[in-house]
């Protein structure tokens, strides 16, 4: 009779402290900390800068079109003020998130796993792994290291008049 009353009183107790505002607290602790969570995050960010990229290259062929074409939509993004700088934060925002994410699932792999495998062979067939998504850490990489070069040539660099 003890044991379940003491069980009642710690199901109880349990069942107010879920219902408390740091359960969604823990909720969102547990997004961002299991391998699930970090894949979902990180996809989600990645689909927001692919999403810029794609408008970016649209109005960087805006200058087939015509010099003037061009230049008119350089003058309209600058019109834009405060918002346009909104558009930078949050883009700076979505790569921060995106690349300590993918770094926190590269490390939290080595970490599992802390010697090498002499030959690599995935685990079941067929593999659902690519050579992309085994080289991610390289790739993203790269695009880091292009990406500084992009806007130290391009926001910070010298201004061109078309």
């Amino acid at each position: 009779m003890g044991s379940t009353t003491s069980m009642l009183a710690f199901l109880s107790r349990s069942k107010q402290t879920s219902t408390s505002s740091s359960d969604t607290d823990s909720h969102r602790d547990s997004v961002s900390s299991s391998p699930i969570g970090k894949k979902l995050l990180t996809g989600i960010t990645g689909l927001g800068l692919v999403t810029f990229i794609l408008i970016h290259l649209a109005g960087n062929l805006t200058l087939f079109f015509s010099a003037q074409t061009y230049n008119q939509l350089a003058h309209f993004i600058e019109q834009l003020g405060p918002l346009f700088y909104a558009v930078e934060l949050m883009l700076l925002a979505l790569l921060v998130v995106h690349a300590w994410m993918g770094l926190n699932i590269y490390w939290g792999k080595r970490q599992a796993r802390q010697s090498t495998y002499s030959k690599y062979k995935s685990n079941g067939q067929p593999s659902r792994q690519t050579l992309a998504s085994r080289s991610m850490i390289v790739s993203g990489s790269l695009l880091g290291v292009f990406l500084v070069g992009h806007l130290m040539t391009f926001k910070f660099g010298k201004v061109y008049m078309l």
